[in-house]
């Protein structure tokens, strides 16, 4: 079974939002969700950001794809850079974040299939591109 997940890179004064996840699935993590049936990778992103920081986002330019095996389901994890429109950070699904330089990633107990996600971004930042969400 595979199941599609949109994660949003939320660039702000050249810092990405990281979120910890507590419960079933523990570890820090890009934020978003799972899609609904009917929903493309932007939309979902969009709603997920909306009901799990109170964020309204921008959503940009694709970052990268992740593909982890979890027993019999496949997770095909999309990102895009996203840049903070408005609404005041609230944590509804997590139960802690931070604003990350990218290079410091690497330092964090990243959930398995945000680790592709993030070495991209290391990349994209080590070459000067993606700014702020864009």
């Amino acid at each position: 079974m595979r199941i599609r997940v949109s994660a949003a890179v939320i660039v702000r004064d050249g810092r990405v939002l990281l979120c910890h996840r507590a419960g079933g699935l523990c570890g820090w993590e890009f934020p978003g969700g799972k899609l609904e049936p009917g929903e493309n990778d932007k939309a979902a992103l969009y709603r997920e950001i909306r009901e799990e920081l109170c964020l309204d986002v921008e959503i940009g330019a694709f970052c990268a794809e992740s593909m982890v095996q979890k027993g019999a389901q496949q997770i095909c994890l999309r990102a895009y850079y996203c840049r903070i429109r408005g609404g005041s950070l609230s944590l509804r699904a997590h139960d802690a974040c931070c604003w990350v330089a990218p290079e410091a990633l690497r330092s964090f107990d990243l959930l398995e299939a945000d680790i592709a996600i993030a070495e991209q971004v290391i990349r994209q930042q080590q070459c000067g591109m993606k700014k702020e969400g864009r």
